[in-house]
């Protein structure tokens, strides 16, 4: 009598073993697109290091960058709030990148010239205090400039009024951040002109903090004198005041500077 066995072996067709063995021997068709990476001898190209190399100084003078570089050793650490602080002052060259104008910062879309003069007369503290930057180069961004506090600015008409001024007599313009301004000639001018554009040489205190409270935590020059190499104008010498005399405009407003010089103090 004859047996099947339930399990004897399985019969596998040749095609289906056929297919395997193609599959096997044409595997590289089947893998994905190549990765891109750039092979070992291929050069790559990199950016070019910037350069940190300062200006050259120019005798006396230091440039604005390495004010801001290295500036600290230049710091006056006294403290403003106190009138008998004295610095050394420093002298820097450079070039004028932005100039605050009261006029155009107030003027608003549809306001006449006139419109504008009528606001700052009636009222100056519209206005912030006159300032500039300077930088290495005329086109050197103001943000990698240096700033330029405390300038003097020329007086308003309503402030020499006969009436109403409170500077109206010359023996009493001893205001130290004020000047008379002469439009007809700025050369003759004691105001100090300044325009973007314009190469100076300016001197002053180098400080964290202003007189007026002005901060920067890179530093920035208390205005004392300047020279505008461009408009070719210079200061002219100072007007000797006797700070004893009480002018008919009120008692005279000393600088920090000149109460150092009267009281021969430094704190």
């Amino acid at each position: 009598m004859t047996r099947f066995m339930p399990h004897g072996p399985r019969l596998v067709t040749v095609p289906l073993l056929l297919g395997v063995a193609v599959a096997c021997n044409s595997g590289n068709q089947l893998e994905g697109p190549a990765a891109e990476v750039n092979k070992p001898n291929q050069k790559m190209s990199l950016p070019a290091v910037p350069t940190f190399d300062l200006p050259a100084p120019q005798g006396e003078f230091h440039g604005p960058k390495e004010m801001r570089v290295k500036g600290k050793r230049f710091l006056c650490d006294a403290d403003p709030s106190k009138p008998t602080a004295k610095c050394v002052n420093v002298k820097i060259k450079g070039y004028v990148t932005y100039a605050y104008d009261c006029k155009t910062d107030l003027r608003r879309e549809g306001m006449t010239a006139e419109e504008v003069d009528k606001l700052i007369e009636e009222d100056q503290s519209r206005c912030e205090r006159a300032k500039f930057y300077i930088g290495d180069t005329p086109d050197t961004p103001p943000e990698k400039s240096i700033w330029v506090v405390d300038v003097p600015r020329p007086y308003t008409k309503r402030e020499l009024d006969p009436q109403k001024g409170e500077f109206r007599k010359k023996e009493s313009r001893t205001d130290p951040l004020k000047c008379d301004h002469d439009p007809k000639d700025i050369k003759k001018s004691p105001c100090p002109p300044y325009r973007v554009g314009d190469q100076i040489e300016i001197e002053g205190e180098w400080r964290l903090t202003s007189y007026h409270n002005e901060r920067n935590s890179d530093g920035l020059l208390v205005y004392r004198t300047m020279k505008n190499i461009t408009a070719e104008w210079e200061p002219p010498p100072p007007v000797p005041v006797d700070p004893t005399k009480a002018p008919a405009g009120g008692p005279a407003k000393l600088s920090p500077q000149d109460i150092v010089k009267k009281t021969g103090k430094s704190g």
